[in-house]
Formats: structure tokens, sequence, C-alpha cells
């Protein structure tokens, strides 16, 4: 079975890939000892090597042929898997993806959260694992435009020339004409590289940005670009309106400033929503009631657009004993804020009667935040969706110290996480301090590659 993009075998190293690193690569052992990680293979299989290369501390080899086949390869989908960059595990099939992914997860927890055997074994115990759409599922996309337009490639700064993106969701999946014509209104140093975000809204339109501070490009105009009908558009959006809509199983309208943070996947809203939704019922079918008026606190870090800072408010009365909820909603990013105001002011007729006591959404920096909230009641319910290097330990060990000052009340942690190893680093100091975790979800929302998003729901004095 040879492989026709890998370099000239000489000589030829046989190995056995007995692994997959949570980069998608996989990972094999020569005969004299040295570890190698090679692109596009699978646990089982056996390969025969170039010449390793050491490259950032570690050795890299492509595989020039494959002597046995794991027997969920599959022939990957996109005539450029392999070239671009954006996909690390289309050439295993989607059961064989989910797998490898939970795996990447247990494997953070002991390797970057030094969790003991025990822990690891009720980790996994608690884990669940959610599939999603694997293809068609994107609402946002970056293209590179240069003299070409495509996708970063692999490992380098080229660009892999392509028209499509299997990926993206409607019109978005055809999306690189559209990014090449924002390109057409910019002035362009000689050999300058754009990138160019492409959004697809609920109405079926696309929205362009091209990315600021970029070196090489001049933008003729101010603003975004006007929408771009797509093929199966509805009635699209005024060019000058400041946010535009986003599909939600919960608002409507859900707004989304352009330069603000999307969920790629379409299904991401109603799976991350039902989960978070069923947790907090649980917590609260195992809470005591509330003095008669007291509202139940929840904080929502990093809120975004709002995405998930009106749950409580969506409960019903008997979900949530006829209880109420104050929600602060932080987040650093102004346009964010702005649309969180506008989701809840533009959503208030649709929550439950009496599920909402107050909202406040408070615009700085989370970690500032938390420092100087020694004035606030803790909350009882904390959702917590950081970017990608996760909240920290100082942050999460001052809210533990808030927690402390009242230490018979009942706390839910529900921690959203798009990087496993942020999370099993973070669960650390909220575990020292008295929680214990209940469940980890696992959503394959990034399919085709090695990325995925998890929930850990953590509680602290609440019975089982």
């Amino acid at each position: 079975m040879p492989i026709e993009d890998a370099l000239p075998l000489s000589p030829p190293l046989e190995a056995t890939v007995h692994a997959v690193s949570t980069d998608g690569r996989g990972i094999a052992r020569l005969a004299d000892g040295r570890v190698v990680f090679v692109p596009r293979v699978l646990p089982g299989e056996r390969v025969l090597l170039t010449e390793p290369r050491k490259r950032m501390g570690v050795f890299e080899a492509a595989a020039t042929e494959r002597l046995s086949a794991h027997p969920q390869r599959r022939v990957p989908p996109c005539p450029v898997f392999g070239r671009c960059g954006g996909c690390q595990l289309q050439h295993a099939d989607d059961g064989l993806q989910n797998e490898l992914r939970v795996s990447f997860l247990h494997h953070n927890l002991k390797r970057l959260g030094g969790f003991d055997d025990a822990f690891l074994a009720h980790a996994k115990a608690v884990t669940q694992s959610h599939t999603a759409t694997s293809l068609a599922y994107r609402r946002r996309l970056r293209w590179h435009v240069q003299e070409k337009t495509g996708f970063m490639a692999a490992g380098s700064n080229d660009i892999v020339g392509t028209d499509t993106c299997l990926l993206g969701a409607g019109a978005l999946a055809s999306s690189a004409a559209v990014a090449t014509q924002a390109v057409a209104n910019t002035i362009l140093a000689q050999g300058a590289k754009v990138e160019v975000e492409v959004t697809l809204d609920a109405h079926g339109a696309l929205h362009t940005r091209l990315l600021e501070n970029r070196r090489g490009f001049e933008p003729r105009r101010q603003g975004n670009a006007a929408p771009h009908p797509g093929r199966n558009a509805q009635k699209t959006p005024p060019a000058t309106r400041p946010h535009f809509e986003l599909p939600h199983p919960r608002l409507a309208p859900f707004l989304v400033h352009p330069e603000s943070f999307v969920q790629p996947h379409t299904d991401a809203a109603k799976l991350y929503g039902e989960t978070l939704e069923a947790a907090l019922v649980s917590f609260l079918g195992r809470t005591p009631p509330t003095p008669e008026g007291a509202a139940l606190r929840m904080w929502d870090l990093y809120c975004g657009s709002g995405a998930f800072s009106f749950v409580p408010f969506f409960l019903a009365p008997e979900q949530r004993a006829s209880r109420a909820f104050n929600v602060v909603a932080v987040e650093g990013v102004g346009h964010a804020v702005e649309s969180c105001v506008l989701n809840h002011a533009q959503n208030q007729n649709r929550f439950e009667p009496g599920a909402e006591a107050g909202f406040r959404a408070v615009a700085g920096d989370v970690a500032a935040f938390v420092r100087h909230a020694r004035a606030l009641e803790a909350p009882h319910v904390v959702i917590a969706d950081p970017p990608r290097d996760g909240m920290g330990t100082a942050s999460l060990q001052q809210l533990v110290t808030l927690f402390d000052a009242s230490p018979q009340e009942p706390r839910l942690f529900l921690y959203v996480a798009c990087d496993s190893g942020s999370l099993a680093r973070d669960m650390k100091p909220l575990l020292l301090g008295g929680f214990k975790l209940e469940a980890l979800h696992v959503f394959h929302t990034f399919a085709q590659s090695a990325h995925f998003e998890t929930i850990a729901v953590l509680t602290r004095g609440v019975a089982p």
C-alpha cells in the first residue's frame, strides 16, 4: 500500500504505531529506541518510514508504505487531506475518531493534571461521549488569500488552494469565492497574505471579515463587508446591521457581533446547552430550598454573547422548585457584552415567568472580576467557558476562597473547555477546594480533527 505524498525511503525503517498523540499524529518507537511522530497513521499499523528528522525537540517521519492497516481506516473524504493542515483524522472512521478524542482527554488528565490511577478510573467511569454531525457542520471558516485561496498547509506557511471545504455548512462549504471577492476590496502589498473569516448566519447569508492587525494589507473602506447571499438564503439582514443572527435552541434572536467568538459547530449551542441545563436541574433537585424571597446566584464567566447566560431563565417551575436566579455575566470583549445585553433584552418575553430575579452584564477582565469579588456574595452556580489557555490556578483558588466564606452552601461548577490540557490543570484547585467530579462530557464537535470540547460537572456540598 504505497503512500504517494511521502518522501523516498532510504533506508527503509519499519515500525509499529502504538498510539496516537493528542495532536493526531501516530507515535512509533524504532529499534534504536527513538520515539517518532508520524502523521496519518493509526494504532497497530505497521509502516515503513523515512529517516526521522528532529524538529522542535521531537523526531518526525513520514510513512512511505503501510504493511498493515487498522480495520477502521477509511479513504479520506477530502481531496486535499494530508496537505491542508485543518484536519488530522479524516483517515479514521467516525467511531475511531471519537474513541481517540476521549483517550486524548484521559491522557491529559494523567500527563498534565498529574492525577492518580484512582481518580483516572473515576474520570473514565463518569465520561460521556456525545456524537455530532461530522461533515458540513461548521458555521465559520477562515480562508487564506494570496495568489490563491485556500487553507494553511500542514506544518508550513504555504496555502493549499481549494474552492471548497467539506466541513462548511450550507453555502459556507463553497465560500472561497466570497473570501476572494472580499480581498478584491483591499489594497495588498506585494506578496501579502490575507485571512478572511466567513460566517454563515441564521438566514443563510454569509458575512465576511478581514482579520485586522495582519501585515501587508489596508482596507479600502472601513467596517465589514455586506452579507453575501448564500445559495439557499432567505431574507438577508441589512448590511448596516452591527450584529447578525445565529440559530440558537432557546434564544430567538441570538445576536452576535461580527468580531465576536462563534461556536463553530451548528449543533454546539444545543448540545452544550442541554448538558448544562441537565446538570443544573440535577443540582437543584439535590439542594435544599432557599429562604423565601432569596434568589440563587449564578456567574457566567467568559460569557461571550450570552449563549449560556440564560439557561436558568428557561427552567420550568418544577425544575427549579420555583426558585429564581440572579445572573451576572462577565466578558472581556466589549462587542460580545453588547450582544449579551441585546440577547437578554430581546428574549425576556421568552423566559419562564418567575425564573429571573436579576441580570447584569459586566464588561471587564474575568481574572480581575474574580480577584475583586471578595465584596460579593459567592455564587451558587458558576459556568466558565474560558479561552484555550483556561482560567488559571490563581483565579480558581480565589473562587474557592470565596466559597469557603460560606462553606455550608452547595455549589455547582460547570467548566466548558476547548482544551483538555487546560481543563486538566484547572480542575486541580477545584478538587483540592472540596469539589467532586460528577461527570465529564466529551463533545465531538470538531470532527475530522484532534480537537474536541469538554464540559466538566463539579459539585461541592451536594448529596450524591
